[in-house]
């Protein structure tokens, strides 16, 4: 049971649901550019416990003692010099703690040397982009007060203002202060807001208005956020909003892009 309790194997289905699984990265204790993918990575399922632990068995010592139940086995190996940037399933040890919402263990690592943004993920991802995905906010704080570059982007062009708009697991009313305080940070530090990712080529306002977030709608708007972008697919975040039976918020972006300059 303590097995099924253990917060950084949650964290690592977390993970692994939105990335290729990959390989455990071993060797010198250097950051690395990023974690490595498996060619056989169809045989893990994410969906299981035992499956996660058979993968990671062979792992160096440092990722078999996340988690708050083996902290003082962790802090032991880091103090003997453990790589804090190693690897596990297709990312960082610190992305892992990061999706968990363990700051200690983040804390622990980032004074180890683990890179606020390095190892990328096998999919491009950095620590911050994991942690938003999963309305980790405090985490997120985290890493960009020690360091985490707002800008960087996955592979497909996802930015921090993507996954922060289509987080999974959010509380709708205690966790909206909090998403839009750092939404608010990661505008302040550059990030771009009308950026186009994935294969649909969305925008940050284009997922906001299709999960009915009035208020991060808004919020992009007031920084400039343009409503007249179209995705791939020839559609507004004005015409997925009325998709889904958000007329007050089409509304809002038809009024919003009526009242911008005609290029």
């Amino acid at each position: 049971m303590a097995a099924l309790r253990s917060t950084w194997i949650l964290a690592v289905t977390a993970l692994l649901w939105t990335q290729p699984l990959s390989t455990i990265a071993k060797g010198k204790p250097t950051v690395l550019a990023r974690c490595a993918s498996a060619p056989d990575s169809a045989a893990i399922d994410p969906t299981s416990v035992a499956s996660i632990q058979a993968a990671t068995r062979k792992a160096p010592p440092i990722v078999r003692a996340l988690g708050r139940e083996q902290r003082e086995s962790f802090k032991r190996l880091l103090a003997q010099g453990a790589n804090a940037n190693e690897c596990v399933l297709g990312s960082s040890l610190l992305a892992v703690s990061a999706v968990s919402g363990d700051l200690e263990e983040m804390e622990l690592l980032l004074n180890a040397g683990a890179g606020p943004d390095k190892p990328l993920d096998d999919g491009g991802g950095t620590p911050l982009l994991a942690a938003l995905a999963n309305a980790r906010w405090d985490a997120s704080r985290l890493l960009l007060r020690r360091g985490a570059n707002a800008r960087l982007t996955t592979d497909g062009g996802l930015t921090g203002l993507h996954e922060l708009a289509v987080a999974r697991a959010m509380k709708p009313d205690s966790d909206r202060a909090d998403q839009l305080s750092v939404a608010e940070e990661l505008l302040r530090r550059g990030i771009s807001i009308d950026a186009r990712a994935g294969v649909s080529r969305d925008t940050s306002l284009m997922l906001a208005a299709v999960a009915g977030n009035l208020e991060l709608v808004s919020l992009l708007l007031a920084h400039g956020a343009d409503p007249s972008i179209q995705n791939k697919r020839g559609e507004t975040a004005a015409t997925l909003a009325r998709r889904q039976n958000f007329t007050g918020i089409a509304q809002l972006l038809d009024e919003a892009a009526a009242r911008r300059p005609v290029r």
